[in-house]
C-alpha cells in the first residue's frame, strides 16, 4: 500500500511539473523561434538584392557583349561585299548608335562615320578584303551609357524593393507573433488554474487555429486530468486505508481489553503455584482452572482471528476477482509515468479467474515487479502483462540475460528480493526468466 501511495504521489508531482515547465518552455522557445523568424529572412532579402545589384549588370554586359561582336560580324560580312562602304556605315551607325571607322591597310585611306563621344564605350576591331581584294580593318565604338544607367537605376530600385519586402515581412511577423502570443497567453492562464487545481481549467483553442496547436491542447487537457485522477484516487485511497487501520485497532484494543482480565488471573493462579501460597498449594485444582481459562482465551482469541478486519491483514483468500481490472488499477501510476520515458504498457490479460489474493501483501508484491520492469524497460518499447491459463507474464523489452544472470538478480535487485519474499508467504511460485522474443525479459507468476 506504501508503494501504491509513492507511485500516486509520484504520479502527482510528474503532471504538475510537466504542466508548468511546458509553459515556461513554450514560452522561451517562441521568443526564440521569433528573433530567428524575423532576422534570419530580413538578412536573406538584403543578400539576395545585393546579389542581384551585382549580378543584374554583368549579366547585361555580357548579354550586350555576345550581340555587339555579332553586329560587328554582320557589317564586315556586308563591307566585304559592297561598292559603297560609307553608305553601310552611316546606315549601321545610326541603327545601332555607334561610330564606325574603316582603314584601308594600303593606302591608309579612312572612311569613318559622323564622330559622337561617349563617356563609356566599348571598341570592337575586325579585319577584312574587300571586293577588291584590298586588307580593310574596321573599327566600332559601342556606347556603354545603357550599362551605366541600369547601374545606377538598380543602386534607387533594389534597396527601395529590399527595404519594402523587409517591413511587409515585418508586419506579417507582427501579425503572425501577435496571433502566437494570444495563444501563449491562453496557455499560461490555463496552467495557472491547472497549478491551483481547478477543476474547471481547460486550455482551450480557437477553431482556426491549426491541428498541432490542438493536439498540445488535447495533451495538456489529458495531462491535468490525469493529474486530478490521480489526486481524487490518492485521496479514495487514504480514507479507505484510515478508515480500516482505525477500524482494525479499534477491534484489537478491544480484542485486547478482553483477553486482558483472562491472562492477569492465569498469571495469578501460576505465581501462586510457583511459591505454593495458600489455596494455590493444591495444584491439581488450579491447573485444571487454568486450563479451561486457558480454553476461553483460545475462544476469544479465535474469534478475533475470525473477525474480518484482522483476516484481511494476515491471511490470504481464494476470491474471484476481474485481475484484467485490477491490473488496469495497479498500472494507472506508470500510465501517466509512461508519457514521459514513451514505454507503451498493454495489459492483455484474460477477463477473470480465481487466485490466491491478499488485498494488502499482493498490490505490494506485484509493483516491486512492475517497478524494475519498468524501470529496465527501454524508452519507446513495449511493457506488456498477459496471462496463460492461471499463470500471470509480465514482459518487458529490454537488455536480455542469460538464465544464470536473472537468477542473480532475484537475489541482487532489492525490487525483485522483497517481491520473492513476499510471493513466497502468498504460496505463489515466480519466475523470471529471458523472453521468446529478442531483447526481452519475463516474470511469471503461478497460481
Amino acid at each position: 500500500m506504501v508503494l501504491f501511495f509513492i507511485n500516486i504521489l509520484m504520479k502527482i508531482v510528474i503532471n504538475a511539473i510537466i504542466l508548468k515547465e511546458m509553459g515556461n518552455f513554450m514560452k522561451k522557445q517562441v521568443t526564440k523561434k521569433r528573433k530567428v523568424s524575423i532576422l534570419l529572412p530580413s538578412i536573406m532579402i538584403i543578400l539576395t538584392f545585393a546579389l542581384l545589384y551585382m549580378s543584374i549588370p554583368r549579366v547585361y554586359d555580357f548579354l550586350k557583349e555576345r550581340e555587339y561582336k555579332t553586329q560587328v560580324e554582320e557589317l564586315v560580312q556586308q563591307l566585304s561585299e559592297a561598292n559603297d562602304v560609307q553608305e553601310i556605315i552611316n546606315s549601321f551607325a545610326i541603327k545601332y548608335q555607334s561610330s564606325i571607322i574603316v582603314t584601308n591597310n594600303k593606302t591608309n585611306k579612312v572612311l569613318n562615320t559622323a564622330t559622337v563621344s561617349f563617356l563609356n564605350y566599348v571598341d570592337y576591331s575586325n579585319d577584312y578584303t574587300n571586293i577588291k581584294s584590298e586588307s580593310m580593318s574596321v573599327k566600332v565604338r559601342f556606347s556603354k551609357e545603357n550599362s551605366v544607367f541600369l547601374q545606377k537605376i538598380l543602386a534607387i530600385i533594389l534597396p527601395t524593393f529590399a527595404a519594402f519586402s523587409i517591413i511587409v515581412f515585418y508586419i506579417y511577423c507582427k501579425i503572425k507573433f501577435t496571433n502566437v502570443d494570444n495563444i501563449m497567453e491562453d496557455l499560461v492562464v490555463a496552467t495557472d488554474k491547472m497549478i491551483e487545481l481547478n477543476p474547471a481549467a481547460k486550455y482551450r483553442v480557437d477553431g482556426e487555429q491549426n491541428t498541432a496547436n490542438k493536439k498540445v491542447a488535447d495533451n495538456i487537457n489529458e495531462i491535468y486530468n490525469q493529474l486530478l485522477y490521480s489526486i481524487e484516487i490518492l485521496e479514495t485511497k487514504i480514507k479507505d486505508n484510515t478508515e480500516f487501520e482505525q477500524a482494525t485497532l479499534a477491534v484489537l484494543k478491544k480484542t485486547t481489553k478482553i483477553i486482558e482480565a483472562p491472562i492477569e488471573e492465569i498469571k495469578t493462579i501460576v505465581n501462586g503455584m510457583i511459591r505454593n501460597q495458600g489455596a494455590y498449594k493444591n495444584h491439581q485444582i488450579f491447573l485444571l482452572d487454568t486450563r479451561m481459562k486457558l480454553d476461553q482465551l483460545a475462544t476469544i482469541i479465535k474469534k478475533v482471528l475470525e473477525n474480518p478486519l484482522v483476516t484481511n491483514s494476515i491471511t490470504a483468500t481464494i476470491v474471484p476477482i476481474d485481475i484484467k481490472d485490477y491490473f488496469n488499477q495497479l498500472l494507472e501510476p506508470y500510465n501517466v509515468m509512461s508519457l514521459v520515458k514513451k514505454v507503451e504498457i498493454k495489459n492483455e490479460i484474460e477477463p477473470s479467474f480465481d487466485v490466491q489474493f491478499n488485498p494488502i501483501i499482493f498490490p505490494r508484491a506485484i509493483s516491486h515487479i512492475l517497478n524494475y520492469a519498468y524501470n529496465h524497460c527501454e524508452s519507446g518499447k513495449e511493457l506488456t502483462i498477459r496471462s496463460e491459463k492461471y499463470n500471470i507474464i509480465i514482459e518487458y523489452e529490454g537488455d536480455q540475460m542469460l538464465s544464470r544472470d536473472a537468477l542473480s538478480e532475484l537475489i541482487i535487485s532489492d525490487d525483485l528480493s522483497l517481491a520473492n519474499k513476499l510471493f513466497y508467504q502468498l504460496k505463489i511460485p515466480m519466475d523470471f526468466d529471458p523472453g521468446s522474443k529478442p531483447n526481452t525479459m519475463c516474470f511469471t507468476l503461478h497460481f
